[in-house]
C-alpha cells in the first residue's frame, strides 16, 4: 500500500509494478482497493498495476467535497500522471464502472481499453436499498446503526438482497463495504457519493448514448446472472444498444455483484484476453466530432488513427470473443 499527497491530500493506492500494459483498477461505491487483490493475484505479472482508493474511500482524503463520477475521474488522471503512466486499460466494478466511463469521455487519449464489472451508470434500474439510502432523511444515523451492528446480524439484514446471489463470499463482500461506514468521514462520503448517482427513480446517470462515440474502444462488459444490486437485465440491453463491434459481453452465471471477488480467476482471464489480444485505442477528434454530431461521413473520409502494434504473436492474439470457460456465457454482436 503507497501514499502520495495531491492537491494537498493525501491519496492511498495499491500499485504492483511490471514492464507490461498498465491496467487501472477502480472500486465501487463505499469500497476499497482491497476489493481487488484476490484479481490482481491472477493477473499477468508483468501487468502494470495501480488501484486507488477513490476519494473520501479507504486510505485516501475526501479533497474538495466534489464526490461527482467527474470529479473521481479526474482524480485517477491525476494520480496516473503522478506516478507516471500516460495511459492505461481502466477496468472499473459497480460505481467505478461509470467512473471509467467518465474518465474516458474526459481523458479518451489517455484511456486503452475499458472493462466494466457489475457496472453503473448503464440504466435506471439499482436496487431498492440504495434509492431509500439516497433519498431518505436519517438514512445516516441508519448506516450507523447498520455498520455497528455484530457481522452476525449484518448479515441476517442483508439476506434479502443476497439470498439468490447462492454466495457466502458475496455476502462478506457487502458486509465488508457496510462495515466500513463505521468511520464517520467514510459514511458522508458514501452518502454524498449516493446522493450524486442516484434519486428516488434509481441511477441518473445514463452512459450509453455515449457509448457509440467509442465504437473503436476495445471493451469488456461482464456481469454476475444473480446480482442483487444491479439487474441483470440492464446489463444486457446495455450491451446490445451500444453496438460496439470490438466490445465483449461474459455474463458469469453464478456470480452476483462482485464477480471479481467471488470469481477472481475466471475475470482475471477476461480482463488478460482483453488486454493480450487487442490494440490500444487511438483517439482521433475526426470521429469524436462525427460522434458528437451525428455526421459519419467526416469520420468516414479520415484516415486511420495510428495503431500500436500487437504484444502477441499472431498465433497467441485471438479475438476476445472467443473466449470460453465452463461456467460463463458469452455475449457478442457482429
Amino acid at each position: 500500500m503507497r501514499r502520495i499527497e495531491l492537491w494537498g491530500h493525501e491519496v492511498g493506492y495499491l500499485e504492483r509494478p511490471g514492464s507490461g500494459p498498465a491496467v487501472v483498477l477502480v472500486h465501487g461505491l463505499g469500497g476499497t482497493h482491497d476489493a481487488w487483490t484476490r484479481l490482481v493475484d491472477h493477473l499477468p505479472t508483468d501487468f502494470h498495476v495501480l488501484a486507488p482508493d477513490l476519494p473520501g474511500h479507504g486510505t485516501s482524503q475526501a479533497g474538495h467535497g466534489d464526490h461527482s463520477v467527474g470529479a473521481a475521474a479526474s482524480a485517477i488522471r491525476d494520480l496516473m500522471v503522478a506516478v507516471g503512466l500516460r495511459s492505461a486499460t481502466l477496468i472499473g466494478h459497480s460505481l467505478g464502472g461509470g467512473v471509467v466511463m467518465q474518465f474516458a469521455y474526459q481523458f479518451p487519449d489517455r484511456t486503452e481499453r475499458l472493462g466494466l464489472i457489475g457496472s453503473a451508470g448503464l440504466g435506471a434500474e439499482v436496487a431498492a436499498g440504495l434509492r431509500i439510502v439516497s433519498t431518505v432523511p436519517g438514512s445516516s444515523a441508519a448506516l450507523w446503526g447498520a455498520s455497528r451492528a455484530p457481522r452476525r446480524v449484518q448479515e441476517t439484514l442483508l439476506r434479502p438482497a443476497t439470498w439468490w446471489a447462492a454466495s457466502r463470499a458475496e455476502t462478506t463482500a457487502i458486509t465488508d463495504d457496510l462495515r466500513r461506514l463505521r468511520d464517520s468521514g467514510h459514511r458522508r462520503t458514501f452518502l454524498q457519493t449516493a446522493r450524486s448517482v442516484i434519486d428516488h427513480r434509481g441511477q441518473r446517470v445514463d452512459a450509453v448514448s455515449r457509448l457509440p462515440a467509442f465504437a473503436d474502444l476495445p471493451m469488456l462488459m461482464v456481469w454476475g446472472a444473480r446480482d442483487p444490486v444491479i439487474p441483470p437485465a440492464q446489463q444486457q440491453t446495455a450491451a446490445r444498444a451500444a453496438q460496439l463491434p470490438s466490445a465483449l459481453a461474459v455474463e458469469l452465471r453464478t456470480a452476483g455483484h462482485y464477480p471479481h471477488r467471488t470469481h477472481p480467476a475466471e475475470v482475471a482471464e477476461l480482463v488478460t484476453r482483453l488486454v493480450r489480444t487487442t490494440r490500444p485505442y487511438r483517439h482521433d477528434d475526426a470521429t469524436w466530432r462525427a460522434a458528437l454530431t451525428g455526421d459519419r461521413r467526416e469520420a468516414d473520409a479520415a484516415p486511420p488513427a495510428p495503431q500500436a502494434p500487437r504484444t502477441l504473436s499472431a498465433s497467441a492474439a485471438r479475438r476476445p470473443d472467443q473466449i470460453s470457460t465452463s461456467n460463463h456465457r458469452s455475449r457478442t454482436r457482429s
